[in-house]
């Protein structure tokens, strides 16, 4: 179909299918949303939630995203995508970030980011991982970076946490002008190398 798609709703809603292939789709509930059953194909998705985005059915399509949660609950995205560019996540609630993409999986415009103990997890399952805007999980929350099968990382924006262990690990190769930060450990694995010109 064409045109956008809005469903604006409260106390939790669970996605059995939405495809738009031209234009974009925003969910905004004041409960928590998920896709148990179906899946979502679109350009951009946008969602607002207040107790958490979980949208993990392997059938998801959207070429962008952009979450924002306030409350309790998880931030979750299984998708398949030649690029999927991920806009910014505003992850206020506590929860952790998982971003999985069998495609390339870009980072732009605005950042990732978690309260206190919050995790991000970004995976480009088959393709390259670049990240664009700054990635910052709060206080002991954990940052992964992750290539799976084919695929280098690109580290342009700076990825940290106050307190908890930062991890990339390529099946190619680690590169970038951006930098890691955290007083916890921080550790690469790539197979190509890793070649970071900013100071870390």
């Amino acid at each position: 179909g064409s045109g956008d798609i809005s469903l604006n709703d409260a106390g939790g809603v669970d996605i059995t299918g939405i495809s738009n292939t031209v234009g974009n789709v925003t969910l905004t509930n004041t409960g928590a949303i998920s896709d148990s059953v179906g899946s979502i194909t679109t350009g951009l998705l946008t969602t607002t939630s207040a107790g958490g985005t979980v949208l993990d059915q392997a059938g998801n399509a959207v070429t962008s995203f952009n979450a924002t949660n306030t409350a309790s609950g998880n931030i979750d995205l299984v998708n398949t995508a030649g690029t999927l560019t991920v806009t910014g996540v505003s992850q206020a609630g506590g929860g952790n970030v998982s971003i999985a993409n069998t495609g390339n999986l870009t980072t732009s415009t605005a950042p990732i980011a978690t309260a206190v103990a919050g995790n991000i997890s970004l995976q480009a399952t088959s393709g390259n991982l670049t990240v664009g805007n700054a990635v910052t999980a709060g206080g002991a929350g954990t940052v992964g970076l992750t290539t799976v099968t084919a695929g280098n990382i690109v580290v342009n924006g700076a990825v940290s946490s106050t307190s908890g262990n930062i991890t990339a690990t390529s099946v190619g190769t680690i590169t970038g002008t951006g930098a890691f930060g955290t007083t916890g450990l921080l550790t690469t694995s790539s197979v190509g190398g890793t070649t970071l010109t900013n100071a870390n």
